[in-house]
């Protein structure tokens, strides 16, 4: 996924009208609109569709109408939008040359404006501004996968998931206001029927065990190719469940757990932000008895700090 183009962005039917309006001149062709103030406030996932149908119907014009004139004319009701386009050159006299003129596939990517028969419907959660705009365009560009929203912080996502109900979530873990993973304990909760992708750089085995305990369809490792992510979108569609190969050695391979039960209690209770007057309070134990399990748990972990043996645990998985 790190591969992707980072400058990809996409365009809006006004900017797609200007580059064909060059490109007609060129042509020798005259472009007219009508109502283009209508095409405020189209969201941007249906302005993408719209631009790539009038770029393909503009190209055909320009080769194969002879014509002199284009026509451009937008219409809008309460729950229809209209994008007419015609010329005044000589038509297509068969079917098989429309689809040899890219015209059903204009009207495939049409459908996906709709929620077209077989399209599978994504959400995508990832606070990396960059990223989440890139991917999401490289996912946008599949003919049976259409994008239904993105954000960049937890709990806009869950927010919006809830509203949009889309087939497959996928989510970064570290975001701000809810972390990938806890969106995904909601999800299993409240919307079973979502599938759940979580996508991470951290290839650590306390994360991958509260995915699964969270029962997410897959996991899956940033710097892993987009193909593998496309792969495993339809694979979770049909049922099936798909773990980066790196992630599951690690969790087989993992190192036992050193502490017992009641040091790693009160390393985790550290490890929340607690100070050892109220580590031992929540613990019922005095304040030198914390004291003592701590310089027991820094000897076992072979730690130098307290940081780094909560660190060396997270790691693990012990916490």
């Amino acid at each position: 996924m790190r591969e992707i183009v980072a400058g990809l962005r996409q365009v809006t039917v006004a900017e797609e009208l200007i580059n064909q309006e060059r490109n007609l001149s060129v042509a020798g062709i005259l472009l007219l609109t009508k109502n283009e103030d209508q095409l405020e406030g189209i969201p941007q996932q249906n302005q993408q569709v719209l631009a790539q149908c009038l770029h393909e119907a503009v190209t055909n014009i320009i080769r194969y109408s002879q014509a002199t004139e284009c026509y451009v004319v937008f219409n809008r009701t309460a729950t229809t939008f209209q994008m007419q386009i015609e010329d005044n050159g000589r038509g297509l006299k068969s079917e098989d040359q429309y689809k040899s003129h890219g015209i059903v596939g204009m009207r495939e990517r049409l459908e996906t404006i709709d929620g077209g028969k077989g399209m599978i419907k994504l959400y995508l959660a990832e606070d990396q501004q960059l990223l989440n705009t890139a991917l999401a365009g490289i996912l946008d560009l599949e003919d049976d996968l259409t994008m239904a929203g993105t954000a960049v912080n937890g709990q806009v996502a869950l927010d919006q998931i809830e509203t949009l109900q889309p087939d497959v979530v996928l989510l970064d873990i570290e975001m701000s206001g809810m972390t990938g993973l806890e969106i995904a304990h909601q999800l299993h909760t409240r919307q079973p029927q979502i599938k759940v992708i979580i996508l991470t750089t951290f290839a650590q085995p306390s994360y991958f065990k509260q995915a699964i305990s969270a029962e997410v369809a897959g996991y899956l490792l940033k710097d892993g190719p987009s193909d593998d992510l496309i792969v495993a979108i339809h694979s979770v569609m049909k049922g099936k469940v798909v773990y980066a190969p790196e992630l599951v050695v690690g969790l087989t391979t993992q190192t036992k757990n050193p502490l017992s039960e009641r040091e790693t209690e009160v390393l985790r209770a550290i490890a929340n932000g607690l100070s050892t007057k109220q580590a031992a309070e929540s613990l019922f134990l005095s304040d030198g008895t914390v004291r003592n399990y701590m310089s027991t748990i820094l000897s076992k972990l072979d730690a130098s700090n307290r940081v780094e043996a909560i660190q060396i645990a997270r790691h693990n998985g012990w916490l």
